[in-house]
């Protein structure tokens, strides 16, 4: 009963961190392949990472300095960043959504570990079992602040 239970958490806690916000995408229509979008905060990342990139509006017109709003990034620009921009605007995003799946999916085991862990009592399994789910929710929460380092091994392998 409790592996269902525990099975069905995570197949929700899941579900929201990752399948819905693809449906949201998804649902959003496609837009041209001349040009990516990219976030205020993914351009500020880029900024303080010191990628040059070249903006636009999304209308097309220029920008100049840091964007305040939404921008594009055209393909067809002559500097040549504009993919490893979009590409590490697209890893930011991605690991993001990683960085709050794993710390969602880490609270739960600390939680669901320490009520195992507290209720055991004489029972040596149950407190095995709740200091195992610790030890993994640590190993967790490790590897998604490592997911933050990403992008920086991302720029460093495509040498911009």
């Amino acid at each position: 009963m409790k592996n269902k239970i525990l099975s069905a958490l995570l197949f929700i806690t899941l579900f929201f961190t990752i399948g819905a916000p693809a449906l949201v995408g998804a649902a959003s229509g496609t837009a041209a392949l001349d040009r990516c979008i990219i976030s205020p905060a993914n351009a500020a990342r880029l900024v303080n990472m010191e990628v040059e990139c070249t903006y636009t509006a999304i209308d097309g017109s220029p920008i100049s300095g840091t964007p305040t709003e939404k921008v594009a990034c055209p393909y067809s620009n002559n500097d040549g960043n504009c993919g490893a921009c979009c590409l590490l605007s697209a890893v930011f995003n991605l690991t993001d959504w990683i960085f709050i799946g794993l710390m969602t999916i880490s609270a739960l085991m600390i939680i669901y570990g320490a009520y195992c862990f507290v209720m055991a009592g004489a029972d040596p399994e149950k407190a095995k079992t709740g200091k195992n789910l610790l030890m993994y929710a640590a190993i967790g929460i490790a590897v998604a602040f490592f997911s933050r380092a990403l992008p920086t091994l991302v720029k460093l392998v495509m040498g911009v």
